[in-house]
């Protein structure tokens, strides 16, 4: 598991890559002239690495870090790092449910100032139509078979086949149609015959397989179909999409949380009401998120007074369907947890 890096401290490393660097040499106008200009010769050892608060970068290797150092209040972190290879393009989803490409060689290096945003490198009407980006990734040289999960607010799903990204413009390709009052929540990728898990913040999973009766294949233009019904108050907090046996990470707001294995979930159908599978300690507790519990993962955990807390998944307690978890974030009166984030950290 890599360690969580300041993007700040890596701009201030030096860098091993063939790039002509203009701070090595020149005037100051010379300086800033040619750093608008810098050459790159080979992005295929680079990594790509995004920041909590949506910057993204390149740069070359860095030297493994034994011990992850604790993250300063309101500071921005690394939440995804993968080597480039040869991909060309990214692809990137936003909240109004349309995907758009980003060339990988429009992406600044980590010593490019001001820093760039993914939204930064979409196109204006992109940028005028999202209010964020829900997720990015390369596409996988091996497509067949291969769909995508889309969930939106309003928790009507749908899946779509990847295949339908192999003409992507910078037009941008609507994904699934929106009413007005929704935006599209979450994306996974996934094959026939693996499953789906949904949570609600009242503690509810939806577990349930993906096939063509539980969730055929649509179009670009399709709505998707009602996953669940959300009670009053109620929203999504979490999906994710399973390839076996492994086990869900559970967080409340209040800081409570455990490690629930997916067999512990009863197999359902879509449009089910789900298995309750966190109990609360308190009326105004919440479940606040559920992501994967990968081994060896970790996650950082951001409340509402502007910290972070990062956990180690394996540091959790396994825990069954019931019961409230064990309290592991130690928090202020009135401080709750806004969102988890699982590091997303693929080696090279």
């Amino acid at each position: 598991q890599s360690t969580i890096q300041n993007p700040a401290a890596i701009a201030g490393t030096k860098s091993k890559s063939k790039i002509q660097n203009p701070m090595d040499k020149g005037t100051r106008g010379q300086e800033k002239i040619q750093h608008s200009q810098l050459t790159i010769h080979n992005l295929e050892d680079a990594i790509l690495e995004i920041t909590h608060q949506g910057y993204v970068y390149w740069q070359t290797p860095q030297p493994a870090q034994k011990n992850s150092r604790s993250i300063k209040k309101g500071e921005d972190f690394v939440v995804q790092r993968e080597v480039i290879g040869k991909q060309e393009q990214l692809v990137v989803v936003t909240d109004s449910g349309k995907a758009y490409p980003v060339q990988v060689q429009d992406i600044p290096p980590a010593l490019k100032q001001p820093k760039k945003s993914l939204i930064d490198l979409l196109p204006k009407s992109a940028q005028r139509d999202a209010g964020g980006t829900v997720t990015n990734f390369f596409l996988p040289d091996e497509q067949k078979n291969l769909d995508l999960v889309l969930l939106t607010q309003k928790g009507r799903i749908k899946r779509l086949p990847i295949s339908e990204l192999a003409h992507l413009t910078n037009r941008g390709l609507a994904l699934i149609k929106l009413k007005e009052d929704d935006r599209l929540s979450y994306v996974c990728l996934t094959g026939e015959g693996q499953e789906v898990a949904i949570a609600t913040t009242g503690g509810r999973v939806l577990r349930f397989e993906i096939n063509d009766e539980q969730l055929p294949i649509m179009g670009r233009s399709a709505q998707g179909n009602q996953a669940l019904r959300l009670r009053y108050g109620e929203q999504l907090a979490g999906c994710v999409c399973l390839n076996g046996d492994q086990n869900l990470l559970l967080v409340s707001q209040l800081g409570y949380g455990k490690r629930l294995p997916v067999n512990a979930l009863r197999l359902a159908n879509c449009g089910d009401i789900g298995t309750q599978a966190l109990q609360f300690t308190s009326k105004v507790d919440n479940l606040g998120a559920m992501v994967l519990a990968k081994a060896e993962a970790k996650v950082v955990l951001l409340t509402s007074t502007g910290r972070s807390i990062s956990l180690s998944v394996d540091s959790v307690p396994l825990w069954g369907k019931d019961g409230v978890g064990d309290r592991f974030a130690k928090l202020k009166p009135e401080e709750k947890i806004l969102s988890v984030n699982r590091l997303k950290i693929v080696k090279g």
